[in-house]
Protein backbone atom coordinates (compact mmCIF):
# COMPACT_ATOMS: atom_id res chain seq x y z
CA UNK A 1 0.00 0.00 0.00
CA UNK A 2 1.44 3.39 -0.91
CA UNK A 3 0.24 4.92 2.28
CA UNK A 4 -0.08 4.21 6.39
CA UNK A 5 -4.57 4.10 6.25
CA UNK A 6 -4.44 1.70 3.07
CA UNK A 7 -2.10 -1.01 4.89
CA UNK A 8 -4.05 -0.51 7.63
CA UNK A 9 -7.55 -1.07 5.80
CA UNK A 10 -5.73 -3.83 3.86
CA UNK A 11 -4.38 -5.87 7.12
CA UNK A 12 -7.83 -5.34 8.92
CA UNK A 13 -9.38 -6.68 6.04
CA UNK A 14 -7.28 -9.88 5.88
CA UNK A 15 -7.11 -10.19 9.39
CA UNK A 16 -11.02 -10.04 9.40
CA UNK A 17 -11.08 -12.69 6.28
CA UNK A 18 -8.88 -15.12 7.94
CA UNK A 19 -10.61 -15.27 11.48
CA UNK A 20 -13.92 -15.73 9.59
CA UNK A 21 -12.49 -18.38 7.79
CA UNK A 22 -11.25 -20.18 10.63
CA UNK A 23 -14.37 -19.78 12.40
CA UNK A 24 -16.51 -20.57 9.71
CA UNK A 25 -14.91 -24.09 9.76
CA UNK A 26 -15.89 -24.97 12.77
CA UNK A 27 -19.40 -24.82 12.05
CA UNK A 28 -22.31 -26.13 10.53
CA UNK A 29 -23.14 -25.51 6.91
CA UNK A 30 -26.53 -23.84 8.45
CA UNK A 31 -24.80 -21.61 10.62
CA UNK A 32 -22.21 -20.26 8.48
CA UNK A 33 -25.02 -17.65 7.45
CA UNK A 34 -25.92 -16.65 10.64
CA UNK A 35 -22.79 -15.93 11.87
CA UNK A 36 -21.86 -14.04 8.63
CA UNK A 37 -24.68 -11.64 8.22
CA UNK A 38 -24.15 -11.24 12.50
CA UNK A 39 -20.36 -9.84 11.56
CA UNK A 40 -21.54 -7.65 8.66
CA UNK A 41 -24.62 -5.97 10.70
CA UNK A 42 -22.20 -5.39 13.60
CA UNK A 43 -19.45 -3.63 11.12
CA UNK A 44 -22.67 -1.56 9.47
CA UNK A 45 -23.76 -0.45 12.66
CA UNK A 46 -20.41 0.55 14.08
CA UNK A 47 -19.92 2.26 10.98
CA UNK A 48 -16.92 0.76 9.60
CA UNK A 49 -18.98 -0.83 5.75
CA UNK A 50 -21.91 0.47 4.24
CA UNK A 51 -21.40 4.37 5.08
CA UNK A 52 -25.01 6.06 6.22
CA UNK A 53 -26.56 3.57 5.49
CA UNK A 54 -27.54 1.28 8.94
CA UNK A 55 -30.69 1.67 9.89
CA UNK A 56 -32.12 0.21 13.65
CA UNK A 57 -35.55 0.29 12.85
CA UNK A 58 -34.85 -1.63 9.63
CA UNK A 59 -32.43 -3.87 11.16
CA UNK A 60 -35.18 -4.83 13.81
CA UNK A 61 -38.14 -5.62 11.19
CA UNK A 62 -35.70 -7.37 9.26
CA UNK A 63 -35.21 -9.29 12.10
CA UNK A 64 -38.36 -10.09 14.07
CA UNK A 65 -40.64 -9.64 11.06
CA UNK A 66 -43.55 -8.21 12.85
CA UNK A 67 -46.79 -8.39 11.90
CA UNK A 68 -50.06 -6.32 12.09
CA UNK A 69 -53.30 -8.40 11.15
CA UNK A 70 -56.14 -5.51 11.89
CA UNK A 71 -56.33 -4.63 7.94
CA UNK A 72 -58.08 -7.30 6.31
CA UNK A 73 -56.41 -8.48 3.03
CA UNK A 74 -57.56 -6.84 0.03
CA UNK A 75 -55.06 -8.58 -2.39
CA UNK A 76 -56.66 -12.16 -3.49
CA UNK A 77 -52.65 -13.40 -4.82
CA UNK A 78 -50.94 -12.30 -1.45
CA UNK A 79 -51.11 -14.84 1.15
CA UNK A 80 -52.43 -13.33 4.28
CA UNK A 81 -48.92 -13.59 6.52
CA UNK A 82 -47.39 -11.47 3.63
CA UNK A 83 -50.20 -8.39 3.62
CA UNK A 84 -49.82 -8.44 7.42
CA UNK A 85 -46.01 -8.00 7.08
CA UNK A 86 -46.31 -5.20 4.64
CA UNK A 87 -49.16 -3.91 6.57
CA UNK A 88 -46.45 -3.27 9.46
CA UNK A 89 -43.81 -1.78 7.41
CA UNK A 90 -46.20 0.70 6.12
CA UNK A 91 -45.59 1.98 10.02
CA UNK A 92 -42.50 2.58 9.30
CA UNK A 93 -41.26 6.50 7.48
CA UNK A 94 -40.26 5.25 4.61
CA UNK A 95 -42.62 2.83 3.70
CA UNK A 96 -46.37 4.77 4.93
CA UNK A 97 -47.23 4.32 0.89
CA UNK A 98 -46.06 0.77 0.71
CA UNK A 99 -49.40 -0.90 1.20
CA UNK A 100 -51.76 1.65 -0.89
CA UNK A 101 -49.04 1.60 -3.59
CA UNK A 102 -49.35 -2.46 -3.30
CA UNK A 103 -52.97 -2.41 -3.83
CA UNK A 104 -53.50 0.29 -6.19
CA UNK A 105 -50.05 -1.61 -8.71
CA UNK A 106 -51.57 -4.40 -7.37
CA UNK A 107 -50.88 -6.21 -11.19
CA UNK A 108 -47.00 -5.23 -11.41
CA UNK A 109 -46.44 -6.38 -7.86
CA UNK A 110 -47.59 -9.43 -8.48
CA UNK A 111 -45.35 -9.26 -11.63
CA UNK A 112 -42.55 -9.05 -8.96
CA UNK A 113 -43.94 -11.40 -6.82
CA UNK A 114 -44.53 -13.84 -9.75
CA UNK A 115 -40.35 -13.39 -10.66
CA UNK A 116 -37.77 -16.62 -10.02
CA UNK A 117 -35.29 -13.94 -8.80
CA UNK A 118 -37.59 -11.19 -7.74
CA UNK A 119 -34.74 -10.30 -5.55
CA UNK A 120 -32.57 -9.29 -8.83
CA UNK A 121 -35.81 -7.04 -10.23
CA UNK A 122 -36.64 -3.64 -9.69
CA UNK A 123 -39.45 -3.40 -7.64
CA UNK A 124 -42.87 -1.71 -9.71
CA UNK A 125 -43.58 2.13 -9.47
CA UNK A 126 -41.50 4.56 -7.36
CA UNK A 127 -40.36 1.68 -5.27
CA UNK A 128 -37.72 0.69 -7.96
CA UNK A 129 -35.33 3.49 -5.84
CA UNK A 130 -35.03 0.85 -3.28
CA UNK A 131 -32.04 -0.54 -5.62
CA UNK A 132 -30.06 2.51 -4.46
CA UNK A 133 -30.82 1.40 -0.76
CA UNK A 134 -30.67 -2.80 -0.92
CA UNK A 135 -31.16 -3.19 3.16
CA UNK A 136 -34.72 -1.52 3.03
CA UNK A 137 -35.25 -3.29 -0.45
CA UNK A 138 -34.58 -6.49 1.77
CA UNK A 139 -37.24 -5.68 3.86
CA UNK A 140 -39.48 -5.98 1.01
CA UNK A 141 -38.37 -8.98 0.26
CA UNK A 142 -38.69 -10.12 3.79
CA UNK A 143 -42.65 -9.14 3.34
CA UNK A 144 -43.48 -10.56 -0.02
CA UNK A 145 -40.97 -13.28 -0.68
CA UNK A 146 -39.80 -14.50 2.21
CA UNK A 147 -38.32 -17.96 0.70
CA UNK A 148 -35.89 -15.81 -1.29
CA UNK A 149 -34.38 -14.38 2.15
CA UNK A 150 -31.54 -16.64 1.74
CA UNK A 151 -30.22 -15.75 -1.54
CA UNK A 152 -31.01 -12.10 -0.82
CA UNK A 153 -29.42 -11.91 2.40
CA UNK A 154 -25.92 -13.86 0.87
CA UNK A 155 -25.49 -11.26 -2.17
CA UNK A 156 -26.11 -8.64 0.58
CA UNK A 157 -22.99 -9.50 2.23
CA UNK A 158 -21.11 -10.25 -1.10
CA UNK A 159 -21.89 -6.50 -2.13
CA UNK A 160 -21.31 -4.92 1.61
CA UNK A 161 -18.62 -6.98 2.42
CA UNK A 162 -14.87 -5.96 1.29
CA UNK A 163 -14.01 -9.07 -0.96
CA UNK A 164 -17.52 -10.27 -0.24
CA UNK A 165 -17.21 -13.35 -2.32
CA UNK A 166 -14.14 -14.62 -0.15
CA UNK A 167 -16.92 -14.70 2.62
CA UNK A 168 -19.97 -15.91 1.20
CA UNK A 169 -17.79 -18.90 -0.66
CA UNK A 170 -15.51 -19.69 1.70
CA UNK A 171 -13.76 -22.87 0.77
CA UNK A 172 -16.87 -23.64 -1.40
CA UNK A 173 -14.08 -24.54 -4.22
CA UNK A 174 -12.25 -27.75 -1.47
CA UNK A 175 -13.69 -30.71 -0.01
CA UNK A 176 -13.66 -32.40 3.54
CA UNK A 177 -10.08 -33.30 3.42
CA UNK A 178 -8.94 -30.27 1.55
CA UNK A 179 -10.04 -28.28 4.34
CA UNK A 180 -8.64 -30.28 6.83
CA UNK A 181 -5.36 -30.29 4.76
CA UNK A 182 -5.99 -26.41 5.50
CA UNK A 183 -6.44 -26.53 8.82
CA UNK A 184 -3.02 -28.72 9.24
CA UNK A 185 -0.99 -25.94 7.31
CA UNK A 186 -2.40 -23.11 9.49
CA UNK A 187 -1.70 -25.26 12.82
CA UNK A 188 1.80 -26.07 14.83
CA UNK A 189 2.61 -28.02 17.55
CA UNK A 190 1.35 -25.09 19.87
CA UNK A 191 -1.98 -24.84 18.02
CA UNK A 192 -2.98 -27.91 17.58
CA UNK A 193 -6.34 -28.18 15.73
CA UNK A 194 -9.77 -29.80 18.17
CA UNK A 195 -12.33 -31.86 16.76
CA UNK A 196 -15.53 -31.08 19.03
CA UNK A 197 -18.24 -33.76 17.41
CA UNK A 198 -21.85 -33.90 16.93
CA UNK A 199 -23.86 -36.95 16.93
CA UNK A 200 -23.59 -38.02 13.47
CA UNK A 201 -21.18 -34.93 12.53
CA UNK A 202 -18.15 -36.11 10.12
CA UNK A 203 -15.26 -34.31 9.75
CA UNK A 204 -14.23 -35.75 6.30
CA UNK A 205 -17.69 -35.38 4.90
Amino acid sequence: AENLSDRVNNLRNTLRSTIFTWVARGLFERHKLIFLAQLTFNLMKRGVIGGDEWDETSFQFLMKGPMNMNVPNPITWLPDNSWAMCCALSDLEDFGKFTSDLVEASPRFREWFNAIHPETEKLPIDWAGLDRRPMQKMLVTRCLRPDRMLTTLTSFIRNKLPDGSNYTECDATLNGLEILDQCLQDSTPKTPVYFILSPGGNVVA
